[in-house]
């Protein structure tokens, strides 16, 4: 069972739990076929360490996903 927390947590036991659920993770999505984003790879590398919670990360990729990307054309 999963738990989510909002607050951050930097013990070591707690790093190393999300460190191999991560690298589980990516390994599903390497086998998979899927290019993992070096951004991607950045901010999970943040959560890991304790740095922000996956409902952070989660609000900063959606605003990434909003701003407009140079070049891209207007629906």
């Amino acid at each position: 069972m999963i738990v989510q927390h909002s607050k951050l947590d930097t013990c070591l036991e707690s790093i190393g739990l999300r460190r191999r659920a991560n690298n589980e993770a990516r390994a599903a999505n390497i086998r998979a076929g899927y290019v993992i984003d070096p951004r991607h790879e950045a901010d999970m590398e943040r959560y890991v360490a304790g740095e922000v919670t996956l409902d952070q990360l989660r609000e900063e990729s959606l605003a990434r996903h909003r701003q407009p990307q140079p070049g891209a054309r207007k629906p």
